[in-house]
């Protein structure tokens, strides 16, 4: 059906587009299916009006080189169907010259949220700039951070979006402006949130389903922002976990949470049910729920390793797991009188994924 609405002929537009995606684009077979998967009108872009331009730009002209420019145009296959003159050279100008972008930082931008190069400057990116630096009160440093950190804020509404949200965080969740910006200013992607889908949601659970009350469900967003990201059911199905097979109990539950918001960031099946099997093998007499929220650590590269050191010392006895957990490294070192490097090569034993929380938003703009 695409290839009819497109009308292309299989000789004159089609093979050469793929051919060019392929080759010329760095794509490799695989990568130009991909390509032109997400994009399909791709096969009726023309290699010499857009892709080739666009290609040449993105390598030469930006300097990413071929491996670079590869790399956007799988993220973001539409570029293609850009006009480099009209659409994205002024767009990108824009986010160095007027938003103040440093070319690396404005290429981060195109990588993260390459989408953004599509939008209208003069409708979308310069009233969500004004509106961060001016009505916010953020000021040019702190938006370009936001905007680094959350490029897809630059595709958001203003009056649609961005102020119905502002004013939820200032007047229902009683932060004020300074406070809102504050938490903004810690959680960015809160931007990308729905009030309707996510963020009011979350915090009706907090204050009703686990009792925490607006004080109680507020020292947790405060705290730890990303929670208005995780969603309703994600928090609902770790407060089961915790109650459940940790063994705290509902109440017990809602009394961890509070204590340690991070763990609602965190996944059941990769972060919480392995920590709970360590406590339960390696601590049998310590009562796991009162020490769960060591999952907030990586397992294989702070845990583990610590207690391997322990037990080659003989001195796991006297340890509790929230003290394995909580110690610095240099104290951890001193009590058990070793040096940093034993300490390091313990560590570097094994290959672990260095394991950080990142709540994608669900209702981020198109």
């Amino acid at each position: 059906p695409t290839l009819l609405l497109l009308g292309g002929s299989v000789e004159t537009t089609l093979a050469p587009t793929v051919k060019y995606l392929e080759q010329a684009g760095g794509l490799g077979k695989d990568g130009a299916v991909r390509a032109i998967t997400a994009f399909p009108h791709l096969l009726g872009c023309s290699v010499e009006k857009y892709l080739a331009p666009m290609v040449s730009y993105l390598e030469e002209d930006l300097g990413l080189g071929r491996v670079g420019a590869a790399k956007v145009i799988s993220k973001y296959p539409n570029l293609l169907g850009l006009s480099v003159e009209d659409t994205f050279a002024p767009s990108l100008r824009y986010l160095e010259e007027a938003v103040g972008l440093p070319r690396y930082c404005a290429l981060k931008v195109m990588g993260v949220y390459p989408k953004v190069l599509d939008c209208s400057i003069e409708s979308t990116l310069m009233p969500t700039v004004r509106y961060l630096e001016k009505e916010l009160g953020m000021g040019k440093d702190w938006a370009l951070k936001i905007i680094t950190k959350f490029p897809e804020v630059l595709a958001c509404d203003v009056q649609e979006t961005l102020v119905p949200l502002v004013r939820y965080l200032e007047d229902d969740l009683g932060l004020g402006k300074d406070g809102a910006v504050k938490l903004i200013a810690k959680y960015p992607d809160v931007l990308g949130l729905s009030v309707q889908a996510d963020i009011a949601p979350t915090v009706r659970y907090l204050e009703e389903e686990l009792g925490f009350g607006t004080a109680g469900a507020m020292t947790v967003i405060t705290a730890r922002p990303q929670v208005l990201g995780v969603g309703e059911q994600k928090i609902a199905l770790t407060v089961r976990f915790l109650a459940e097979e940790a063994g705290a109990g509902r109440e017990g539950a809602a009394d961890i949470i509070l204590k340690h918001p991070l763990l609602l960031g965190l996944g059941i099946e990769d972060k919480l049910r392995p920590t709970l099997e360590f406590l339960e093998e390696d601590f049998p007499n310590s009562k796991a729920a009162d020490s769960i929220w060591i999952a907030t650590f990586s397992l294989d590269g702070w845990l583990r390793p610590r207690l391997r050191l322990l037990q080659t010392h003989g001195q796991t006895g006297w340890y509790h797991p929230s003290t394995l957990a909580s110690l610095t490294s240099k104290r951890f070192c001193e009590k058990l009188g070793i040096t940093q490097k034993e300490y390091d090569v313990e560590v570097s034993r094994g290959v672990y994924p260095v394991y950080t929380v990142h709540v994608p938003p669900s209702h981020a703009p198109p």
